[in-house]
């Protein structure tokens, strides 16, 4: 996984991260796997139909965002974890174009919203000396 972020106004961060072949690979055979085991055709018990006529019947789209979206998920818990980020608001996602990325690989464009980065300037400069004053009773009650 290769990411590059870009601070962008605010405590917006936009966040461009790319994935080979390699990586993206097992997870969408993972997937693909699982989704013919629950393919259900007529004449056979589910999950039992030939591998290559539960093919025919599966949507492969759908497996692809089931892949994609558990990558995207695991890809952005690590990006805020290593850069100490807290996340607060559901990011804005834009999948890349294969063209874009070759032939190969997988890859999304991310904003997020961080919390806020707080500097606190040297607020102990701003506080005032006291001054002690000595007053006596007798400045303040007078009995006649």
């Amino acid at each position: 996984m290769k990411y590059t972020s870009k601070k962008l106004l605010g405590s917006i961060i936009d966040l461009n991260v790319t994935f080979t072949t390699e990586e993206f690979s097992p997870l969408y055979n993972q997937h693909f796997e699982d989704a013919i085991k629950e393919v259900e055709l007529k004449g056979f018990r589910k999950g039992q139909a030939p591998r290559e006529m539960a093919e025919k019947y599966l949507d492969k789209e759908k497996v692809f965002e089931a892949a994609a979206h558990q990558l995207i998920r695991s890809s952005l818990d690590s990006i805020s974890e290593e850069n100490d980020w807290t996340i607060i608001d559901s990011p804005k996602i834009e999948l890349l174009e294969p063209a874009a990325l070759g032939k190969n690989g997988f890859g999304y464009n991310a904003k997020i919203v961080v919390f806020p980065e707080v500097k606190i300037g040297n607020y102990k400069k701003l506080a005032q000396k006291r001054r002690l004053f000595n007053y006596s009773n007798s400045q303040y009650f007078s009995i006649k």
